[in-house]
């Protein structure tokens, strides 16, 4: 039985033929099926919590790629469905590494002058 949780995603591919990676460690798989990280990876992605979720890719050769992912409520994935809606948020926050912004003080008083 499928998992209701995971999306079908057997088709999605990644070119990453342009990425150099690097050697860290060598595992063993478990008689589970499980490899774990360990302390030597760990320090690379020490800033991933525990349980998150990881996409895992597979290349003709064998190769496995693991690319970190994270989860965001149903209600706010539009924003990264909609290209303009993505484009005006990319267009805000380059405005704010330019520092092409504006404080305000009263927010009422902002909205009456838009």
């Amino acid at each position: 039985m499928a998992d209701p949780d995971v999306r079908d995603r057997g088709s999605e591919q990644l070119n990453v033929s342009d990425q150099k990676f690097r050697y860290i460690d060598s595992k063993t798989i478990d008689d589970k099926h499980r490899v774990s990280l360990g302390k030597k990876i760990h320090k690379y992605i020490q800033d991933m919590a525990a349980g998150q979720s990881m996409d895992v890719f597979i290349n003709s050769e064998g190769y496995i790629l693991l690319r970190p992912m994270v989860q965001i409520p149903a209600n706010e994935a539009w924003i990264w469905q909609n290209t303009e809606v993505k484009a005006s948020f990319a267009r805000a926050f380059d405005d704010l590494q330019a520092s092409r912004t504006t404080v305000v003080d009263d927010i009422d008083e902002f909205v009456d002058q838009l």
